[in-house]
């Protein structure tokens, strides 16, 4: 008996809304590579680390402090979190090579070099030999390399790829198999079955054995077949999960659709909720202030420099549009000249090597100076530190076709965001879309650890100068 038409998105609700090995699978691959390296690599830089302190001692017949070398033990292993963090090596998507996880560990212990240095020049009892600091990043570098491999190895030999079949359309399909990285890195493997229940069920048949699992596009729920081919999905032991779901849980993104606002709805008026956003803003309040009184004497500088540099303002007042569709000025450093050069159009976007930029101004925007004075909105309740980018009215105006583009709008927007980290800092027109589901993503999800990844992500970005315009 085929599927009737009335079978909805609520017909099968029981079916998907079952815990998912999806879920446990990433969690287990992240266990399994991530917190595997992490762990023995501590291990290894605690005991090396305690090793380099007390032959340190022996060395220069230094009296030997229990207190003062755990400390000089706690800076070693702090210079190299630093390095490894800066330097992306827990990033397994960009050192996925030998030759790229060799370019970051070099660049890795050269820094790490540096900060123990600094530290020998600065304090005097602080004594740890250069040589005996060469030889043990020496060690270390060899070591990770080392052990990376062997992990990759066994990993490879004892968990294999969880294969996952696909029902939907293929353009769906070709969408999802261009994040092939991304679903490798997590431990997935994708199998098309069909553009729909009926078609899939056959080919079901021929692949189950090697399937565990499928994901099922949620436009094919209405079609004829669905509930024979989640029954014999059932009769083989072989769970089904929504496509919303998966790409919610592997890429960090949410698809817009009918049933997000109900699930925001549901969200938001949760107590905890209420309550977590009461912490948010008392943190904003204090990270914000604190950061103006620490960033004043660049600030300063910045300012100066700005005035030197060319005729105008020193400061930028721009129409955004804030929580609820509610307009505010966001606060920036003008880095932009006051009128535009001969034979150039006006635009209010900011192009790539736009001539309407400083010297000054080029030089804030790649390390996002000129964002400092948003502090001051987000003390004054415009702005939150994390949230998604404030559009300008315009340009907001040309994203309201996008369907759930207002739902962003739910929340204080940031000076960074999920979207921020993850997608070009700048590129909210060409990748409109990705941009949306990112902001989706973090008005979903958002949360103070959620926020503190984002920020440490926001300072790395800052640093090494990405998706700066």
């Amino acid at each position: 008996m085929s599927a009737a038409p009335e079978h909805s998105l609520s017909t099968f609700s029981a079916v998907f809304d079952q815990p998912t090995r999806g879920a446990s699978a990433v969690i287990r691959f992240l266990r399994s590579r991530v917190a595997l390296i992490m762990g023995l690599e501590l291990i290894w830089l605690l005991a090396s680390a305690a090793l380099l302190v007390r032959l340190s001692h022996l060395l220069t017949d230094e009296r030997f402090n229990w207190w003062w070398s755990l400390g000089e033990i706690g800076v070693v292993l702090a210079a190299y979190a630093f390095a490894f963090y800066l330097m992306d090596l827990y990033d397994l998507d960009l050192v996925a090579t030998r030759r790229e996880l060799v370019l970051n560990l070099t660049q890795s212990i050269g820094l790490v070099c540096v900060i123990i240095a600094l530290f020998e020049r600065c304090f005097d009892r602080f004594q740890l030999p250069l040589k005996l600091v060469l030889v043990h990043a020496g060690l270390t570098a060899n070591f990770i390399v080392a052990s990376r491999a062997t992990i990759s190895r066994l990993l490879r030999q004892r968990w294999e790829s969880l294969r996952l079949g696909f029902v939907g359309r293929r353009a769906t399909y070709t969408q999802l198999d261009a994040e092939k990285k991304v679903l490798g890195w997590l431990g997935f493997a994708l199998i098309f079955l069909g553009e729909g229940p009926a078609p899939a069920t056959s080919e079901l048949g021929k692949r189950a054995p090697e399937l565990h699992r499928v994901v099922v596009d949620e436009a094919c729920f209405d079609q004829p077949g669905a509930l024979e081919f989640l029954q014999e999905c059932g009769r083989r032991g072989i769970k089904t999960e929504r496509l919303g779901l998966f790409r919610e849980r592997a890429f960090g993104k949410v698809q817009p659709g009918a049933h997000l606002l109900d699930e925001l709805r549901l969200s938001s008026s949760q107590p905890r909720r209420t309550l977590n956003q009461a912490i948010r803003r008392g943190r904003d309040v204090l990270i914000a202030g604190i950061g103006l009184i620490l960033a004043s004497p660049l600030m300063l500088l910045l300012a100066i420099a700005i005035k030197w540099d060319s005729p105008g303002p020193v400061l930028f007042f721009q129409d955004r549009v804030g929580r609820h569709g509610r307009r505010f000025k966001m606060i920036k450093f003008r880095s932009m000249y006051q009128t535009t050069p001969a034979g150039e159009k006006l635009a209010w976007a900011t192009l790539r090597r736009d001539p309407r930029i400083t010297r000054i101004g080029s030089l804030m925007r790649g390390f996002h100076l000129d964002e400092l004075p948003q502090l001051i909105n987000v003390l004054k309740g415009d702005m939150s530190l994390v949230g998604p980018r404030p559009f300008h009215p315009l340009h907001s105006a040309q994203m309201e076709t996008i369907p759930c583009f207002n739902l962003r709008l739910l929340v204080l927007p940031g000076i960074t965001g999920w979207a921020q980290v993850r997608c070009d800092y700048s590129d909210s027109l060409n990748r409109a879309d990705e941009v949306l589901a990112r902001d989706l993503y973090y008005v979903k999800h958002a949360g103070l650890i959620f926020d503190l990844m984002i920020m440490a992500e926001t300072l790395r970005t800052c640093i090494w100068r990405r998706g700066a315009r």
